[in-house]
């Protein structure tokens, strides 16, 4: 199955997420206040807490992932620069040196890519966030 030149994918993650602007103010709030019951705003308000706090535990473990990609660079540099440069025995193979290189090389395109990964993860929580106070304050609004 073709598709014409420039109409978008329906497969790619941007597509859906830009065509999904008014659906997703109806995937997060499929009933209304008054279906729900008495205990609505009181739901919405803990469901954003702990909706918060999932946010900030992303940007603790997107911290700690940091730093074990750091530690792990940083001891291959040390062993790199111990082995490689003690005066008192001949220099190393050159194979050593490319393989610390690409094993140097692919722990840093796996933090890259953990990084992306929890850079567009934190982005769509941000997005529902945003979603979910301007939900609540709409309700205050209407309210007073």
């Amino acid at each position: 199955m073709s598709r014409r030149p420039g109409t978008p994918n329906p497969l790619s993650r941007r597509y859906a997420v830009a065509s999904s602007e008014g659906s997703l103010q109806d995937s997060l709030f499929p009933v209304k206040e008054q279906d729900y019951g008495a205990l609505y705003r009181e739901h919405l308000v803990s469901l954003y807490t702990k909706y918060s706090e999932t946010v900030d535990s992303i940007s603790d473990r997107r911290q700690n992932a940091n730093n074990f990609f750091l530690s792990i660079n940083t001891a291959l540099v040390a062993f790199m620069g111990y082995t490689g440069f003690n005066a008192t025995t001949a220099p190393p193979n050159p194979r050593y040196y490319w393989t610390v290189l690409g094993a140097g090389l692919i722990l840093s395109l796996l933090w890259a890519r953990l990084l992306k990964s929890y850079r567009d993860l934190n982005s769509g929580k941000f997005r529902i966030l945003h979603e979910q106070e301007n939900q609540n304050r709409n309700q205050l609004l209407c309210r007073s």
